[in-house]
C-alpha cells in the first residue's frame, strides 16, 4: 500500500499515486474519503483504504467510489451503520499499544460485536483488521547509529528554528539518517510516542509535561532544547 495521504505529503496526491501504482503498489491510502473520491475521479482503479477520517465518514461517497473504510472507534462504527449501504467494506482500526488511532484494547470486544452486529443486518461487509506497530519506543539500534540519529534531529530542529517537543522521523539507510518529517504537533497522552521516548531517556510523563510548561511560561519561552 502506497499511503498519499495530506497530497501525497505535499508533492500532488494524484501525481505520487498514479507513479506508485505504475511501480507496483496494488493499494492506496489516504486519511479522508474526500481524499480517497478525489483519486478515484482520477481514474484510479486499484482498491484504497481511508481512515481517521477527521470530517467524519460520507457513506453514500464510500459506497458510490467503492472505497475501504477503517473505523476506530464504537461512535465511528455506529454512525457509519446508521447511514451505511450494504456495500460498504470496513475495516476495523485498533490501537495494539502505539497509541496512533484506533478502538482501545479494552474497547475491542464491543468494537468487534457491534461490527458482528451490522455485517449480520448486512448494512457493512466486514473485511479486515488494520493498527500500527505495537512498539517502537525505544528503537533497538546501536550506539552509532543512535549518535548518527540524536546529531540529526538536533540539527533539523536548530535549523527549522524549532521550540518545546517536536518528533523528528527518519529512515536508517546503510547511508546514515534520511529525514522523513518533523512533527510538530505530535501526540501528547501518557502512551504516545513522544512521552514513551522521555520516559525511555528517564523524564517521567509528568516530569516532561511539568517541563514543557516550566519552559513556556519562563524567562526565556524561544529557549529551544529541552534537555533530559
Amino acid at each position: 500500500m502506497a499511503v498519499v495521504k495530506a497530497d501525497g505529503y505535499g508533492h500532488g496526491a494524484v501525481t505520487v499515486a498514479k507513479a506508485a501504482v505504475a511501480a507496483g503498489a496494488g493499494w492506496l491510502g489516504t486519511t479522508s474519503v474526500a481524499e480517497a473520491s478525489a483519486l478515484r475521479a482520477a481514474r484510479l482503479a486499484v482498491p484504497i483504504l481511508t481512515w481517521l477520517h477527521p470530517s467524519g465518514i460520507d457513506a453514500e461517497a464510500v459506497a458510490a467510489t467503492r472505497v475501504d473504510v477503517a473505523v476506530g472507534s464504537m461512535d465511528e462504527l455506529g454512525a457509519l451503520l446508521a447511514h451505511a449501504a450494504p456495500t460498504v467494506r470496513v475495516h476495523l482500526h485498533v490501537d495494539t499499544g502505539m497509541s496512533r488511532g484506533g478502538c482501545p484494547r479494552g474497547q475491542w470486544d464491543e468494537l468487534i460485536g457491534l461490527a458482528q452486529r451490522g455485517q449480520q443486518a448486512r448494512r457493512v461487509r466486514v473485511v479486515g483488521v488494520m493498527g500500527h506497530l505495537p512498539l517502537a519506543v525505544p528503537a533497538d539500534i546501536d550506539s552509532a547509529d543512535r549518535a548518527a540519529l540524536t546529531g540529526a534531529a538536533l540539527r533539523m530542529f536548530d535549523a527549522l528554528g524549532s521550540a518545546g517537543v517536536a518528533r523528528v522521523d527518519f529512515f536508517l539507510t546503510d547511508d546514515g539518517p534520511v529525514p522523513n518529517e518533523v512533527n510538530t504537533m505530535p501526540g501528547m497522552t501518557a502512551e504516545s510516542q513522544v512521552p514513551r521516548m522521555f520516559a525511555a531517556a528517564g523524564l517521567s510523563y509528568e516530569q516532561l509535561v511539568a517541563r514543557l510548561v516550566e519552559r513556556a511560561t519562563g524567562p526565556d519561552p524561544r529557549a529551544r532544547h529541552l534537555s533530559v
